[in-house]
């Protein structure tokens, strides 16, 4: 199972893209976990800046950077395991 973490600053991209890359696992089954990292403000967390995250939203999947920006249905069914 793997883990997917969601560098996020609570806007409504990042809104869609958690709820779209969500939609993907429970339709898929595959019993991923999702995990929301907030940045707030200027103030980036620790999981953005260990990773040197520019921009958001970004996903990380078993902590290595997957995908960036705003995230299509299509491409969260592909970022999942087989």
């Amino acid at each position: 199972m793997s883990t997917f973490e969601v560098i996020s600053a609570d806007c409504p991209l990042c809104r869609t893209t958690l709820h779209v890359l969500r939609s993907a696992i429970e339709k898929r089954g595959c019993g991923c976990k999702v995990v929301e990292h907030r940045c707030q403000g200027d103030e980036c967390c620790e999981p953005a800046k260990s990773h040197d995250v520019k921009a958001v939203p970004t996903i990380m999947r078993d902590g290595m950077i997957v995908h960036v920006g705003k995230l299509t249905e299509k491409e969260a069914e592909a970022l999942l395991p087989a």
